[in-house]
């Protein structure tokens, strides 16, 4: 009786998968997590805020004079449409069926909630990079960062600019609606005059720099930006300027608990024992002068963002489902939060079924986002850096 080797025995065995689904695709959405404090459910048919410009009026007088000059600041409307984002998807029956009677991989048994897992965050990764390049409404968008604070010439928000920017040799200007510009600076060329008169041309990217930056938008509008947005290759590069200051990062545990490390006295302060120390030669952060700067992969190379997050806000109009209109059974309706991959982003999300054709589920996951720049002023960029110049 002949053998039966083992290679061949394995074919009748059934493959087992691990119970994860092992996603290989980058979707984080750093930027638009950090802008989760500012959301905000959204009314009307736009974002709309009201931009105050300068009218009002202080004088000194002569003793016992009557009054003659008076003022008041103007109000401007600023309005976005809101934005239209979705992700749609369908599973056959069968494919639900096969998924749900199979052992592995986990993830995989409940198919619909995989795809619905699979939509939100691809959503996330899109309105993601929007933040920075969104075209605007004409393509459903959002109103995004190069075309909220990329220009000192364009209408945004309704408002349009003069083309002016916010300084002159230093002097906040308060002509037009120069109130509405933001600060900007192209380090590949020589600046010339205005907000961008340091005298210097093409520039590395340096401590001076950023403190030249930090100084201009903190002239036009009183504060300088405490969040400054980079590409991960700019973050490296601003690393790098703080090489020879290196503040280590440096943790501390007891004698009991260590595994590795330099035992060092501790000191009166601890019991006079061991204590292990830690150093790590990597940056967690960059703070520089009141400004944390965050590397976002979606931004774009070679720039910086300056934002004050007290003037940026993200609001979502809630959607409206078939379900709560027509309650039946054979309607979907989910509200959900937006889902990066590694992080839970509140969102307003509005799963609907659309139809059953034949043996296929069809859906939509749908949003009505806007992001609003409410002062323009305080915000500035930077563009084409390099790292040596």
């Amino acid at each position: 009786m002949a053998d039966t080797i083992l290679t061949q025995s394995l074919i009748t065995v059934a493959q087992n998968y691990r119970g994860d689904v092992v996603r290989q695709i980058n979707r984080i959405a750093p930027t638009l997590a950090l802008m989760a404090p500012t959301f905000f459910p959204g009314e009307g048919p736009n974002i709309a805020w009201v931009a105050q410009s300068s009218g009002a009026i202080a004088e000194t007088y002569a003793e016992g004079a009557d009054v003659a000059n008076f003022g008041s600041d103007s109000q401007t409307p600023a309005t976005i449409p809101w934005a239209r984002y979705r992700a749609n998807y369908h599973v056959s029956g069968s494919a639900i069926a096969v998924a749900k009677r199979s052992r592995s991989p986990l993830a995989n048994i409940q198919l619909w909630a995989e795809q619905y897992v699979n939509a939100t965050e691809v959503l996330a990764k899109m309105i993601g990079a929007d933040i920075f390049t969104g075209a605007g409404s004409g393509n459903n968008a959002l109103v995004g960062l190069d075309a909220a604070i990329g220009s000192q010439s364009n209408t945004y928000a309704g408002i349009a600019r003069t083309g002016n920017p916010p300084l002159s040799n230093g002097v906040p200007s308060t002509s037009g609606n120069d109130f509405w510009s933001p600060y900007l600076y192209d380090a590949s060329t020589n600046p010339g005059s205005g907000s961008d008169a340091d005298g210097t041309g093409k520039q590395a990217l340096t401590q001076s720099a950023i403190r030249y930056d930090q100084a201009q938008i903190a002239l036009a509008c009183g504060e300088k930006p405490d969040i400054a947005i980079v590409g991960m290759n700019t973050f490296n590069w601003l690393r790098s300027l703080f090489d020879p200051q290196m503040f280590y990062m440096m943790s501390t545990e007891p004698t009991s608990n260590r595994v590795i490390g330099v035992p060092v006295n501790s000191g009166p302060s601890a019991g006079g024992g061991l204590t292990t120390i830690e150093l790590d030669a990597g940056v967690g952060r960059v703070h520089f002068d009141g400004t944390y700067f965050v590397a976002d992969p979606w931004c774009p190379a070679g720039t910086i963002y300056y934002i004050n997050t007290k003037y940026w806000k993200m609001e979502a109009l809630e959607g409206v489902a078939s379900l709560d209109m027509f309650p039946t059974d054979d309607e979907a309706l989910a509200t959900s939060s937006l889902f990066d991959g590694y992080n839970e982003i509140p969102f307003s999300l509005v799963l609907q079924l659309l139809a059953i054709t034949g043996d296929s589920f069809k859906a939509m996951l749908k949003t009505y986002p806007q992001m609003a720049i409410t002062r323009p002023n305080a915000f500035g960029k930077r563009i084409n850096i390099t790292q040596t110049g």
